[in-house]
Parts: structure tokens; sequence; C-alpha cells
């Protein structure tokens, strides 16, 4: 990967290889990315046989020494739409450039005694699914005071005075009873009555426990990946 670090690398006549291991120009000027500050793109100047200048991305780019080799065959290299980078580079044109370059296949020239053969490293995407845990809800345990009317019945006990007469019988030899002189006085008695006394105490009357339990849940996504494919135009297949 190309970094900010290797920039006076490249810059000091550093030579551009494309995939398949063909010459292609020299680095001019290198373009940072707007939001990384990273390396995105080099200008690539006397390109063969085109004498106009090329812009490649630099995303899958090496080096080694001061030479700058992309994965890109040469003839796509060749094939690229020219970019006028005197005002620099919109965000349409590196669209267009990537689009260009986005169904590359990295070439390898493995040459052998009497024979030339191109070996193809053919890629795709696919998909690395994890899960993240994130804050959904949040709870509050909370008590408050309820007042309520509670009615009670109870019975109430009180005396009463109660005055009851008899009549003493009398006998041949007089009163039964021995008796004094006549007299006056007053007699006190004393009544009680029970009365309802209401008192307050608290009392626990229920246990209330919250446990928080993982429930797990099946959940299907979909989503679209890319891959490359490998097919020959032109020539003559001997197999």
């Amino acid at each position: 990967m190309i970094t900010t670090k290797d920039l006076e690398t490249i810059m000091t006549g550093g030579v551009v290889y494309s995939g398949d291991g063909q010459e292609i120009g020299t680095a001019r000027e290198i373009y940072l990315d707007p939001k990384s500050g990273e390396p995105a793109m080099a200008r690539v100047s006397n390109v063969i046989p085109s004498t106009a200048d090329i812009l490649l991305p630099l995303q899958d780019a090496t080096l080694e020494g001061n030479t700058l080799h992309v994965p890109y065959p040469a003839a796509q290299i060749m094939d690229a739409p020219a970019i006028d980078t005197s005002e620099g580079i919109s965000a349409t044109t590196q669209a267009r450039l990537y689009r260009h370059y986005a169904d590359h296949s990295t070439c390898v020239d493995t040459t052998d005694a009497g024979d030339h053969a191109v070996e193809m490293i053919r890629s795709e995407e696919q998909l690395r699914v994890h899960s993240e845990t994130y804050a959904t809800e949040r709870l509050r345990l909370g008590k408050y005071i309820v007042t309520e009317d509670v009615a009670f019945t109870i019975a109430i006990r009180r005396e009463e005075f109660r005055l009851e007469r008899e009549t003493v019988p009398t006998t041949d030899d007089g009163p039964g009873l021995n008796h004094g002189p006549l007299s006056e006085g007053d007699y006190e008695m004393i009544l009680y009555a029970e009365r309802p006394v209401v008192t307050m105490e608290v009392v626990p009357v229920e246990r209330i426990t919250v446990r928080r339990n993982i429930i797990t849940a099946r959940q299907h996504l979909t989503e679209q990946v890319r891959e490359e494919h490998i097919d020959t135009h032109g020539g003559n297949n001997n197999d």
C-alpha cells in the first residue's frame, strides 16, 4: 500500500510498471484523497505508445525501490479515458476512472524456456459478518407512594347504668331486714366505654426482583457480492 511516506521516493523519477510487466511511464504527480490524506492517484507521463498523460489509482499499487507497480494490464491502462488535470480531479472524474479499472485482473508474467504464459489471479468479494452491541432502551425502576382509603368495622362497647328495684317481704315478726333511721344520700358510679384507636405501622408486603435476560433471535441478511470472471477473446484456441 502506498502512503505519504513514499511520495518522495516516487517523485524522484519513479518508473511505473503494469501488472503484466510492461513499462508504462514515469510518475509526475501524486493526488491525495481529500478524506484520508493518503495517495489516491498518480499522473503518469511518457506513456508508450500514447502521448497523453494518464491517471492510475494507487489503492492496489506496490513500491519496490522507486519503481511503482500497478496491478492493471498494460492494454487496460492504454485504454484509460483521457483526463484533464489542470483544474484538479473532480468526484465525477474519479468515479469514471474507478469504473474503468474496477474489472481489472492482476497479471503475472511467467516466461519459461520457449514458452510465454500469462497467469491471471481472479478475485471476488466475500462477506464478513459479525455482530456488535448497541444500546436500545433505558429502563428505570421507581418506587412511589399511593394513598388509599381503608374502611374497618369494629365492635365498640360501653357501660350503661340500670336500676333494679326489688320489694322486701315482711314477716309476722316485722320487716325481714333490719333498718336504721331514715336518711338521705348520693351514690356515684363511673361508667366506661370503648373507643377506636388507630395506629400506623410500615410492614413489608412484597419483594420485587428485576432480572436481565438475553434473547437470541435469527436475523436474515441479504447482500450483493461481485466476482471476477476470466474470458478469452480472439486468437486461436489450440486446446
